[in-house]
């Protein structure tokens, strides 16, 4: 009988993970050696079987503290692999060792989680480009064809091959960013440009006459999914709704091919009215979060957030 095993990161076969992620029906960016390497400290593993199905599980250390955490630029994981494959969502978090003493993850699952699990439902909004632009088009909410129509009117420009830091830059600038660490930031850099070796990099702003950006938009293409990683508008570029020029442009670019655009989503309910107002559909994932941090030490790393921004 194929048994569920904790694994290190050190011990983690990465062929096989690979041909995993290369087979796996549910397959996806955030699953990939590339994406988890460039966007963590380190990663383990829970793996069922001879690498029939697994979920990756990013580790950090703090304080002497081993924990998992959720990262930046990154949608829910799934337990990827075979859709036959004889486990269950509770046996694979169960699985996870009581020394990391916090678990944080977002998981694409309807399953009960084990005891000693939080669970919080969270939203994710996608877009199915499979059918021509102007089928699309035709599902959008009717205020955001009038903008379009508008924008086109306001003698902004697109332009593609954005720089990467740039867009990084002006996305902490305009407070698209929160409290993502400068860390994250070259870590996500670092993807950016390594990932042309791997699959399909869009690094889109909107520009006024001057040159000066207003929005900007970081997509990156794998398993079937184009997923929009990175969106940010400066003042300006909010007055004339620039972000919709950047979306509208990547659905005519992609309509007509399998493809899903994974917009990641958001609880804020305006954001999640402008990504629905291009015909996106909502749906649920799982916030799953087991704690078994000393109180004191909860406390002290939440100061520690605070005041650093998570670094």
């Amino acid at each position: 009988m194929s048994e569920v095993r904790y694994i290190r990161g050190c011990d983690l076969d990465r062929e096989r993970w690979d041909k995993l992620m290369q087979s796996a029906p549910n397959a996806d960016l955030f699953g990939s050696s590339v994406f988890l390497d460039a966007m963590t400290d380190g990663w383990d593993a829970v793996v069922f079987g001879d690498y029939e199905a697994a979920l990756p599980l990013p580790v950090r250390l703090r304080w002497g503290v081993r924990y998992i955490c959720t990262l930046p630029f990154c949608g829910p994981f799934s337990i990827y692999g075979s859709l036959g494959a004889s486990y269950t969502s509770a046996q694979m978090l169960a699985a996870i060792p009581r020394d990391l003493v916090r678990c944080d993850l977002n998981l694409w699952t309807e399953a009960p989680v084990p005891p000693g699990w939080q669970s919080t439902s969270r939203n994710n909004h996608l877009l199915d480009l499979s059918e021509g632009y102007a089928s699309i088009r035709s599902r959008y909410h009717a205020t955001a064809r009038n903008l379009l129509n508008r924008e086109i009117d306001a003698g902004l420009q697109l332009v593609s091959a954005h720089p990467i830091s740039s867009q990084t830059r002006m996305a902490r600038q305009s407070g698209a960013l929160g409290t993502t660490s400068r860390k994250d930031l070259l870590r996500f850099e670092s993807l950016c440009e390594r990932w042309p070796e791997t699959g399909e990099l869009l690094s889109l702003a909107i520009c006024a006459s001057g040159g000066e950006a207003r929005a900007g938009g970081v997509f990156l293409r794998s398993h079937q999914r184009l997923h929009y990683l990175l969106g940010w508008s400066d003042p300006e570029g909010r007055k004339v709704n620039a972000s919709r020029l950047i979306l509208d442009h990547v659905i005519r670019m992609y309509s007509g091919q399998s493809l899903t655009l994974d917009l990641e989503g958001s609880d804020i309910r305006g954001v999640s009215q402008f990504f629905e107002s291009f015909g996106a559909i909502p749906y649920r994932y799982q916030f799953l979060r087991r704690d078994h941090l000393p109180a004191l030490l909860r406390h002290a790393l939440k100061l520690r957030d605070r005041l650093s921004g998570g670094a």
